[in-house]
């Protein structure tokens, strides 16, 4: 989609979200405020224009999307398709300035169905805000929900005030906002039975509204942190198993270290797994974003075409490595050679009293072996937490076979360090 196109929709979208707001705050105000609020009448021909564009470009966006969805799909989504539209043609039909009655005037509230599909197409295109997004959203239509319910009390007063609009609106707002947190304090009261009835309603509505709002708290902290509640999961295994198995205290430690670190890097996640469950075409996009960064940093990945990037991004493996432990020993079988995301590890001889390299963020190591077809000559320590990145054997020759370039700055690097550790 082109910029320029896409701040259009954006603009438009933002236009006919402010004029659906407008119509659901107006109206309930003036159907129930009539004596004292009557809507300019040319707003509401401003809000059918509004509208009726908005239906000639939903109509377009329908037609578009149904070339875009298989046979068998069309009829489950036909009826919808023309729901939609029908309610959009009668929000925006200037019915109410032909027939002034107030059944209506509440057509031009079939246009919130729009709204909701408009928060939903923003809380798509911001998924990582979407706990966040969801508050605002929950805040939103109660607050458009007050609104009705003030009016609605406002409507069921007996005798006509001469208070004015603004003060009238506002008693009913506060009669609405206390009985719905509470019973009410008792200085506005219902008098008859119809008022008795309402309020019986509205105190049934803020009880659910509110036991809602709980469940939904209580399920977005769960969710806002899965790291956290990975780690706390963790940690109660440990627990457990310190209980009916006797765990060394030091490596009991070691294992709560471990777990603190996933959970303080936010690490709590398996990208491998997140990978497989998209579609291939999807699979190489994201492992690419993913790993863009090592792939332009490690010296022999630079200056190659995109074709070998897309496909080195989805042989790449994520390992992760302890303080102190080893990546793998001199004598090992070599099964892989590694990427530095982020950490530090050294280089051992055989015997490990000697060291002879440090490797930090976009180094490599273990080709020697996979390129010569023998044993670990080495020993790689890590000395902090490690983010690594493996490519495994068969992965190692494809690549060393399908591209030269590589291949000789592979070939280039083998040569000098066993030079430098031969020194």
């Amino acid at each position: 989609m082109k910029p320029s196109k896409h701040w259009f929709i954006a603009i438009w979208k933002t236009i006919v979200f402010l004029t659906i707001v407008y119509v659901a705050v107006s109206i309930p105000i003036e159907l129930c405020f009539h004596h004292n609020y009557i809507a300019p009448a040319y707003s509401k021909w401003l809000i059918s224009i509004v509208f009726f564009l908005d239906l000639l470009l939903n109509i377009k966006r329908i037609k578009k999307e149904r070339k875009n969805i298989e046979c068998r799909e069309i009829e489950n989504k036909e009826w919808y398709q023309y729901t939609v539209i029908i309610a959009d043609l009668l929000a925006a039909l200037p019915i109410d300035l032909l027939f002034p009655l107030p059944v209506f005037k509440l057509l031009r509230l079939l246009k919130l169905v729009r709204l909701h599909h408009i928060q939903v197409g923003i809380q798509h295109s911001m998924i990582q805000y979407a706990g966040t997004f969801t508050f605002i959203t929950f805040a939103f239509w109660f607050a458009l929900i007050l609104n009705a319910l003030a009016c609605g009390w406002q409507g069921l007063q007996l005798t006509n005030s001469t208070n004015g609009f603004l003060s009238d609106y506002i008693n009913a707002l506060y009669w609405t906002i206390t009985t719905v947190t509470t019973v009410g304090y008792g200085d506005i009261t219902p008098v008859s039975n119809v008022q008795k009835l309402y309020s019986i309603f509205v105190q049934i509505l803020g009880f659910g509204v509110f036991t809602f709002v709980i469940g939904t708290v209580a399920s977005r902290l769960v969710r806002k942190d899965p790291a956290r509640l990975r780690f706390e999961e963790n940690v109660d295994g440990l627990v457990s198993l310190m209980h009916f198995k006797s765990l060394p205290a030091h490596l009991r430690d070691r294992v709560m270290d471990y777990y603190k670190y996933m959970w303080r890097n936010r690490l709590g996640y398996d990208e491998t797994a997140f990978l497989q469950s998209l579609p291939d075409n999807l699979q190489t996009e994201v492992a690419l974003h993913l790993k863009r960064d090592i792939i332009d940093k490690v010296s022999i990945f630079k200056d190659t075409e995109t074709t070998f990037k897309r496909e080195i991004a989805l042989l790449l493996k994520p390992v992760f490595i302890t303080p102190d432990n080893y990546v793998f020993k001199a004598g090992d079988e070599a099964n892989s050679m590694y990427f530095v995301v982020n950490g530090e590890l050294i280089t051992l001889s055989e015997s490990e009293d000697r060291e002879l390299t440090q490797l930090r963020a976009s180094d490599y190591f273990g080709e020697i072996a996979l390129l010569k077809n023998k044993r670990r000559s080495a020993t790689i320590k890590a000395l902090t937490y490690c983010d690594l990145y493996a490519l495994n054997k068969k992965a190692f020759e494809q690549v060393y076979n399908k591209y030269p370039d590589v291949a000789n700055t592979i070939r280039a690097t083998v040569e000098e360090r066993e030079r430098n550790y031969s020194a």
